[in-house]
Parts: structure tokens; C-alpha cells; sequence
């Protein structure tokens, strides 16, 4: 029995260490299980609002290891857009550069007050990837045809991200970071209104990738379930839940629009092939 017992102990702290049960709820889930594996649906049925707490935080922390994991890849499919057609139409400059803004605030907050990695892993991730997607708009130019200024201002740009965030965690006082994350949701509003307002005017969405703005839904949408459930912080369920707005409406518009953005893409690939045909005859 006392071997049992350690053995329980150990999977239990196994499992926490995994970031998915905690030490209370792993003695439920194996109780749960032998339920399921004994057939006893009624008596497990009869039992939901036992088995309830511990199943909604499970299913936080899964999510939120579940994002993590995506994350990887959330920007992926705008890289590969970009990078294809060697041209970012339709993306407004301002709306990424914001967007790396809101990504540094936000991860600089959840290091300072110390969350939960399952709670804002993603952060570290998609601001790289932001950062790519920024470096490429300044290479093959925007909605207004920016163009870089070269290595020195990628590198400085990546530096001061850098020294931004490590500064944020390390320097600023815990009356002043409270406010940070409400700088970041001003700023998520900055970054999605130009291109919201671009896309309207344009009357299409140019390169913006429908995978990785709907990823941006679903993945607001689990941040507001996980924050609830996992690390409750209003300030994040704020900013997340502008978030989720923002990105559904981006969305609303990529369909809204597909017709004519597969009619724009159309004729600029067009455009392109007949100029590099007249440079060749030259």
C-alpha cells in the first residue's frame, strides 16, 4: 500500500510538473478514469459538479500548452504569403509595427508578475514571428510601399525590442506595470484600425492570410477561457478579449472581401510577370 502510494505521488508530481493536473486534481482524474474504465457512466454522470472544477482547469492548462505549441507556427502562413508573391500589398506598416509593440508589452508584463508559463508562453513566439513579418513589409514594401533602410535598422529594431522587454521585467514598479497591459490593448486597437480601415478602403485584404488571422481568433478566443480558469487577471482578460474583437472583424472582412482580393492578387501577379518579361526584351 505505502508503495502504492509513493508511486501515486510521484505521477502526481509528475503530472504537475507537466503543467496539466495539479496535486489535488490528479487523485480526481484517476478516480474519474476508473469510473469511465469500470462502465459506471451514471455514477460518473451523477458526479459532474465533483469532477467539474478539476476538469476545466485540465482543459485550461491544455489549451493553454495547446497554443503554446501552435504559436510556432501562427505566423507561418503570412511569411509564406509575403515571401512567395515578394510582396506585402494590403499590409499596412503601421498595423505590424504595433502589433510587435503590443507582443512586447504583454510578454513584458507576464514576466514581471511571474504567470504561469501555460498562460502567455505564446508571446515570446509570435513576437519573433512579428518581427520576421515586419522586417519583410520594410523588404517588399506595404499598403503605402515602404521600403527597408537596411541591416542597421533591422538590427536596431530587434535590440531595442530586446532591451524593452528585459527592462520592463527587470526595472519597472508594480504600480506602473498594471498599466502596461492597457497600453498594450491601445495599442492592439492601433495596429488593427489602419489595417481594418485600409482593407475598407482598398476593398480587399491584399496578402493577409485568412490561416493566420483565424489562428488569431481561436487563439483569443482560449486566452479568454484560460485567463479565466487558469490565471485570472482582468487586466489580460481585457486586452485578450479586445483582441478576439479586433481579429474577428479582420476576419469578417477577409471573407467579406475574397472575391475581389482573388481578383487584385490575380492582376498584380499579371502585372509582375509582364514587368519581368519587359526587363528581360531590355
Amino acid at each position: 500500500a505505502k508503495a502504492r502510494v509513493r508511486v501515486g505521488s510521484k505521477m502526481a508530481d509528475d503530472a504537475a510538473f507537466l503543467g496539466v493536473f495539479t496535486a489535488e486534481c490528479w487523485p480526481v482524474f484517476v478516480e474519474g478514469v476508473a469510473q469511465v474504465v469500470r462502465l459506471d457512466v451514471l455514477g460518473a454522470a451523477r458526479r459532474l459538479e465533483y469532477y467539474k472544477p478539476c476538469a476545466l482547469s485540465v482543459l485550461s492548462k491544455v489549451l493553454g500548452l495547446g497554443i503554446i505549441a501552435g504559436s510556432f507556427a501562427f505566423k507561418v502562413p503570412q511569411i509564406i504569403n509575403i515571401v512567395a508573391a515578394r510582396s506585402a500589398a494590403g499590409l499596412s506598416l503601421a498595423a505590424c509595427e504595433l502589433d510587435v509593440f503590443v507582443f512586447v508589452a504583454s510578454l513584458g508584463y507576464s514576466l514581471k508578475r511571474r504567470l504561469p508559463f501555460s498562460a502567455y508562453g505564446e508571446q515570446a513566439t509570435v513576437l519573433a514571428q512579428n518581427l520576421v513579418v515586419v522586417v519583410l513589409v520594410w523588404c517588399f514594401g506595404g499598403s503605402s510601399q515602404e521600403q527597408s533602410s537596411g541591416p542597421l535598422r533591422i538590427a536596431g529594431f530587434v535590440v531595442a525590442l530586446a532591451a524593452a522587454v528585459a527592462g520592463i521585467a527587470a526595472t519597472v514598479s508594480e504600480e506602473v506595470i498594471v498599466a502596461l497591459p492597457l497600453v498594450a490593448v491601445a495599442a492592439s486597437f492601433a495596429s488593427r484600425v489602419p489595417q481594418l480601415v485600409a482593407n475598407r478602403a482598398q476593398r480587399h485584404t491584399g496578402q493577409l492570410s485568412i490561416v493566420t488571422v483565424g489562428l488569431n481568433v481561436a487563439g483569443a478566443l482560449a486566452r479568454v477561457f484560460t485567463t479565466l480558469h487558469d490565471a485570472y487577471d482582468p487586466v489580460m482578460l481585457g486586452s485578450y478579449s479586445a483582441s478576439f474583437a479586433l481579429s474577428f472583424l479582420l476576419l469578417a472582412q477577409i471573407l467579406a472581401y475574397r472575391g475581389n482580393t482573388r481578383a487584385f492578387l490575380a492582376k498584380r501577379a499579371a502585372d509582375l510577370k509582364s514587368s519581368s518579361l519587359e526587363k528581360k526584351v531590355d
